[in-house]
């Protein structure tokens, strides 16, 4: 989602308040937790699909991407589709310490640093303003 009017008047995600970033975040997760199923399946598709259009996409060798949970957009079907043409897939896992694990293969883990491999990074978002800066969950993984 693009600009909105929760931060009309700060121009950028970039220039929230840090104080108001929370309020966004809480609203952002319950509007995309309130769509029905079938339409985030169907926005999830479109991803996938712009994603797939994508020369990078097609061609990078490493990819980092993330597992998606709750109402997040399904990235089990591009993280398989990468995986079954050869890329290598990063994610991140859980935990305090940021972390990765490539998804195909002996699901490895590897450090933070491996990431410099990646010809490209899906990353994901609860809102992104006009000039591309996003606002996740705060948790500092990307």
């Amino acid at each position: 989602m693009f600009i909105k009017a929760e931060w009309a008047g700060f121009g950028t995600i970039s220039n929230l308040p840090l104080t108001a970033k929370p309020e966004i975040r809480n609203r952002a997760l319950q509007e995309r937790a309130a769509l029905p199923g079938q339409l985030r399946a169907i926005q999830s598709a479109a991803i996938a699909r712009h994603l797939a259009s994508l020369p990078m996409f097609q061609t990078a060798s490493t990819v980092a991407s993330y597992q998606s949970w709750a109402s997040e957009p399904d990235t089990a079907s591009i993280n398989r589709g990468l995986s079954q043409r050869g890329a290598k897939v990063l994610v991140p896992i859980g935990g305090l310490e940021p972390g990765w694990r490539v998804v195909n293969g002996a699901n490895q883990w590897i450090t933070p640093e491996s990431l410099r491999d990646a010809e490209l990074i899906i990353v994901p978002a609860l809102r992104v303003d006009y000039r591309g800066t996003r606002l996740g969950r705060g948790a500092g993984w990307y």
